[in-house]
């Protein structure tokens, strides 16, 4: 198996791309259905970062109740963030999502997901600032959430302008956008992370940039909103390259 170590820019893309810090979650172990400790919380946590791969809506596992116990519904939703990020193994003709904390989801997890509890750390500055001037935009959420280059993403929030041009920026790109209703924002997602991709692997055939890009995952990308009223909430979403 050929191994590809990427030094320079790459190892901002890898580890984490400003715009605001990342804070990575580092899993150690192999984890199944049965085991307990600190480690399940945290995956747990970072399960119900996303409304897509939650352990439960109410009660135990749900955000804010992670139990420290891996059971069937952690299983669940850890294969449903399997799917999503096509972090399968091949058996022949067969697509097999272990359910577990297995090498290649545990590399995926420990590189690009932020814990829930971290997150609260990268809006304090947000929150402080909006306590003076409660006017300031509002990031609540993005769809999608998992995103290639040149995909329409749409914000939700509030405090958007509407007669001028909002300045969204993400890693390594800005764009200016009008809002209709003050509500929403709706942009391309496009990052200079593909091209610089495309410079690093161009010595690649297109073999090695897929194993390249399965190892990668998908790559964070931080948003915030700037208009007169100020600064948003950086908010991050997902970049899968092409």
């Amino acid at each position: 198996m050929k191994r590809y170590v990427f030094t320079g820019l790459f190892a901002l893309i890898a580890f984490g791309i400003s715009g605001g810090a990342l804070y990575a979650n580092t899993f150690e172990r192999y984890l199944q259905k049965g085991d307990r400790g600190e480690d399940v919380v945290v995956l747990q946590k970072a399960l119900n970062s996303d409304v897509e791969t939650q352990i439960a809506v109410s009660g135990d596992g749900s955000p804010g109740h992670e139990t420290g116990y891996f059971g069937e519904l952690t299983k669940q939703a850890l294969i449903k963030l399997q799917k999503k990020h096509s972090l399968s193994s091949k058996y022949g003709f067969f697509t097999i999502y272990s359910g577990a904390l297995d090498d290649k989801t545990r590399s995926f997890l420990n590189g690009t997901y932020v814990v829930p509890d971290e997150q609260e750390v990268l809006n304090n500055t947000y929150l402080q600032d909006q306590r003076l001037i409660p006017d300031l935009p509002l990031i609540e959420s993005a769809s999608p959430r998992s995103v290639v280059d040149g995909d329409t993403v749409t914000l939700t929030g509030k405090n958007f302008a509407t007669s001028t041009p909002n300045t969204v920026r993400m890693t390594y790109n800005t764009v200016s956008v009008f809002s209709l209703d003050g509500t929403t924002l709706t942009f391309k997602a496009e990052s200079a992370l593909q091209d610089m991709f495309e410079k690093q692997a161009k010595k690649l055939d297109d073999d090695e940039k897929d194993n390249v890009k399965e190892a990668m995952g998908s790559l964070p990308l931080f948003i915030t909103v700037q208009n007169s009223q100020g600064t948003s909430n950086p908010y991050q979403i997902y970049l899968k390259l092409k």
